[in-house]
């Protein structure tokens, strides 16, 4: 009974605690373990479909619920929506107009109006974020559409240059603020290595030296991969 509440909790916070989602889900008890639908939900879409008696068509799957908020929205939103996807711990408006474009913030206001955009106070401003299904949704548009490589290649553009931007100031008064910049945005950056450099390879906008005081540990760098 243990593991079943351990699985059933991991079940809510992988669907974001959305009520239609963990209804389809609770819906599959009837011919699989809870501890089967939490192995299977990382690919929600394939899993969440069917079980809502009575229930309209466009609650009858999860996909169905993603493009029916998908088909609501004009070009402009789909095509922020799919390119904003790549971010996977958020993102702040300049973020997304490296992303997305200049008109960047339009859309993410038309997103946030939809609710497919959570907003939260952040040490430097604003910053939203993707609920994981509607992200997860977004990214199999991006490569529907076949802009995938293009998205990520922005994304990259926008780290490296993030990066080189707190660096400049690591070793100077703004040393904490510079910091805190890389933090707050440690798990985009990490993303974005992983996807441009090899593993235990230094990569050339590493953002910290093994002798910093305030990011090195033990003689060590923390924000970047080392060989």
């Amino acid at each position: 009974m243990a593991w079943d509440e351990r699985a059933v909790a991991d079940i809510a916070t992988r669907l974001d605690g959305v009520p239609l989602a963990i209804e389809l889900a609770a819906a599959k008890v009837r011919v699989m373990s809870v501890a089967d639908i939490a192995d299977r939900v990382a690919d929600r879409f394939a899993l969440l479909r069917g079980g809502l008696r009575g229930a309209p068509d466009r609650h009858q799957t999860l996909l169905a619920v993603m493009e029916w908020s998908h088909d609501l929205l004009g070009e402009r939103e789909r095509r922020a929506w799919r390119r904003l996807a790549v971010f996977h711990d958020g993102f702040t408006l300049a973020a997304a107009e490296a992303v997305v474009g200049p008109d960047a913030f339009d859309a993410v206001q038309a997103l946030v109006d939809q609710s497919l955009l959570a907003v939260r106070e952040a040490g430097a401003g604003v910053r939203f974020r993707m609920l994981e299904t509607v992200r997860e949704f977004g990214r199999r548009q991006l490569a529907e559409a076949g802009e995938d490589a293009d998205a990520l290649a922005a994304h990259r553009r926008w780290a490296t240059a993030y990066a080189d931007a707190a660096r400049s100031g690591l070793h100077g008064r703004d040393q904490v603020r510079c910091v805190d910049m890389l933090r707050e945005e440690e798990t985009n950056l990490a993303d974005a290595l992983r996807g441009r450099w090899p593993r235990r390879t230094r990569a050339p906008w590493s953002c910290c030296s093994p002798r910093s005081p305030v990011c090195g540990r033990s003689g060590a760098s923390t924000c970047g991969p080392t060989r």
